[in-house]
């Protein structure tokens, strides 16, 4: 399924900083020419792992490009329970907010973050302005299932990592 703007026109899409757009399971989704602003999303067990933005679990062939994400609170994008070749391409993300997870200077917020065995994405040709947390996290915990194949390609960052503990632009563990 493909979400596109009409031609000539940027749809926006405005989350009011309470909500996020969810797909689980999902495949063969495509976002494109769209702007998303103050999305938000929910905390997990305590830490910056939620969904947030658009967010996928266990979705794979997930497409979002030519898009602008302004003001994402926590993140933009996420992807969990093992996202698999998504395609992040030549978007803009600015504005994030916050960098760090309330009372946990352990984890960051990201504009985009895939975890629990990510593999084969690629994120790629994207703007990356004015964060609070970083660019890009693809994590997988010690119990989690491997992660492979991801690549992180001709990306530009630019002011990122603003106020935050402990952070990378792009950060993969």
């Amino acid at each position: 399924q493909t979400w596109t703007s009409y031609p000539g026109e940027m749809a926006v899409i405005n989350g009011d900083n309470r909500y996020y757009i969810a797909g689980d399971s999902v495949s063969d989704w495509t976002w494109q020419q769209l702007t998303f602003t103050r999305t938000n999303g929910v905390d997990l067990y305590g830490t910056s792992f939620g969904p947030a933005g658009i967010y996928c679990s266990g979705g794979d062939r997930v497409t979002v490009k030519n898009s602008d994400f302004v003001g994402c609170v926590k993140a933009c994008i996420t992807g969990a329970g093992v996202a698999r070749d998504f395609l992040i391409y030549n978007n803009l993300f600015s504005g994030q907010i916050p960098g760090n997870h309330l009372g946990d200077t352990g984890s960051f917020y990201a504009a985009v973050m895939l975890w629990y065995g990510a593999s084969n994405n690629r994120v790629e040709h994207n703007l990356f302005r004015d964060l609070k947390g970083g660019a890009v996290i693809i994590a997988t915990g010690v119990r989690n299932p491997a992660g492979n194949n991801n690549r992180i390609d001709r990306n530009v960052a630019v002011r990122v990592c603003d106020d935050v503990v402990d952070c990378g632009a792009y950060y993969l563990y």
